[in-house]
C-alpha cells in the first residue's frame, strides 16, 4: 500500500489562525496518514527575536503563554517529526547572545527541553533530511527567498539536485524543472507548503496585505516513486481533498 504523508505548515504560535488545527485535525482523523510532520516555524518566540531587543516585546512577559500552547497543540498531534525553522530557533539564538550563563551543553532551555520532546514520539529535525525517494524536507531559510512561489524550495532543489518541501515563504506553490537524456530523464520540483497563520498578526507587513497562502503538502510514496501534492485552504482554513470538503 502507498504511504501518504502529511506536512503542515508554518504554525507560528501564539498567532496561529485557530482555525487551522481545527480543520486539520479533522482531516487527519479522516485520512489516517502513515505520517505527520510540520515543517518548521512551529513557533513564532517574537520576545526573543531580534527585532524585539531592547523593544517592548522582549519585556511583553508572554514567552511561557506560548510555550505552554506548544505543547497543548503537541499533545493533541501525534507529529512524527518536526523540522527546525529559523523562528524555532530564536530562544537558544537569544541565549547564545545575550545569556550564555544559561546556555551549554547541560542546559535546560533548549527546545527540546521547554517543548518536552524526551516525553513524545516526535523528533526535532534541525537540518535538512530525506523524507521520501527523491525528496528532502527543509524549512527554507537554508537558501535564498524568492517572492515567487515554489522558487524557494526549487534553488534549494537545484543545490541537492532532489524535490525539496518547505515551509518559511508563507507561500504555496510548485516549481519543476525536468533534467537528463532520453531513457533516463527525471523532474526535480520545489513544493512550498504556505502558512498557517492568522495574517491580522503581520503588522511588520506595510501593506497589510502579505503575498501568502494558507494550505498544508501531501506526499504519496509508492514504492520508489513519491508522488507530491499541495492542498489550498481559503481564508477561513477550508479546503477540498479527494473530492470532499473540510471545514474549521
Amino acid at each position: 500500500m502507498p504511504k501518504l504523508i502529511a506536512i503542515l505548515s508554518d504554525l507560528q504560535i501564539p498567532f496561529m489562525d485557530p482555525n487551522y488545527p481545527k480543520v486539520m485535525r479533522k482531516f487527519l482523523d479522516a485520512v489516517q496518514p502513515d505520517e505527520v510532520g510540520q515543517i518548521g516555524d512551529l513557533l513564532d518566540m517574537p520576545e526573543v527575536g531580534r527585532w524585539n531587543k531592547g523593544a517592548a516585546g522582549e519585556y511583553a512577559g508572554t514567552f511561557w503563554k506560548s510555550i505552554r500552547a506548544t505543547r497543548k497543540l503537541l499533545d493533541e498531534f501525534d507529529f512524527d517529526w518536526i523540522k527546525v525553522g529559523n523562528h524555532d530557533e530564536r530562544m537558544e539564538v537569544y541565549i547564545d547572545r545575550y545569556a550564555p550563563a544559561l546556555g551549554g551543553p547541560d542546559s535546560e532551555f533548549t527546545l527540546d527541553s521547554v517543548l518536552r520532546m524526551g516525553d513524545r514520539k516526535a523528533r526535532l529535525e534541525r537540518k535538512p533530511f530525506r523524507l521520501a525517494p527523491g525528496w528532502i524536507a527543509a524549512h527554507g531559510h537554508e537558501g535564498s527567498l524568492s517572492p515567487v512561489a515554489g522558487r524557494t524550495a526549487y534553488g534549494l532543489a537545484q543545490r541537492w539536485n532532489a524535490s525539496v518541501v518547505c515551509g518559511h515563504t508563507h507561500r504555496l506553490g510548485t516549481v519543476s524543472t525536468t533534467v537528463g537524456l532520453p531513457g533516463s530523464r527525471r523532474t526535480i520540483t520545489g513544493m512550498e507548503i504556505g502558512h498557517g497563520m492568522a495574517e491580522k498578526h503581520a503588522t511588520y507587513i506595510k501593506s497589510g496585505s502579505p503575498n501568502w497562502q494558507k494550505g498544508f503538502g501531501i506526499l504519496v510514496v509508492d514504492g520508489n516513486t513519491t508522488y507530491h501534492h499541495v492542498v489550498h485552504m481559503q481564508p477561513d482554513c477550508s479546503f477540498q481533498y479527494d473530492g470532499k470538503v473540510f471545514k474549521p
